[in-house]
This record gives structure tokens, sequence and C-alpha cells, in this order.
């Protein structure tokens, strides 16, 4: 991992964690920017395999937001994705 890497992981896993905590609270929009300005992060700061736990968390969270929000099609994409790299990462950990 980079040196500047610490942060950015740290700030996605925030991301993750308030957008979680908004989508339980019933706070829609502000759950989806928490968890799509995650997914921007992870997208444009690491290259493949460097997030892939991380883009697997996040993908999962997208998968429940959208599922709360019966939007079932992009539900399903999101979950597929993090299920994807879960299998790629062949870790014994599978948050799905």
């Amino acid at each position: 991992r980079q040196p500047g890497n610490h942060d950015l992981h740290a700030l996605v896993l925030s991301c993750n964690k308030d957008g979680m905590a908004a989508l339980r609270a019933g706070n829609i929009k502000s759950a989806f920017e928490q968890l799509k300005y995650a997914e921007s992060i992870l997208v444009s700061n690491f290259s493949d395999g460097e997030n892939s736990s991380l883009l697997a968390i996040t993908c999962n969270n997208l998968g429940c937001y959208y599922k709360r929000m019966n939007k079932l099609h992009a539900a399903l994409s999101y979950l597929r994705k993090a299920l994807k790299i879960e299998i790629g990462m062949q870790t014994e950990d599978v948050t799905v």
C-alpha cells in the first residue's frame, strides 16, 4: 500500500460506516451521498486489487441501500459485484 493511502482507507471506511448509520436512521439522501463518495474515492485513487476488500464492502452497502429503496435490479448488480470481488480475493471472510 502507498504511504498516503492509509488516510483514504480510513475515509472510505468512515463513509461506509456513516452511510449505513444514515440508512438505518432513514436518512436516505445522506446514506446515498456517503456510500457513493466512498465508491468514487476507491475508483479514482486505487489500482485494481489494492482496494478489493474496501470495494467489496462499499458495493455490498450500496446493494443494501438500493434494496431498501426497492430498486432491486441495482441492488442485485452491486451485490453481485461485491460477491465477485470477494471470490476473486479468495478469502474466508465473505461479507455478502
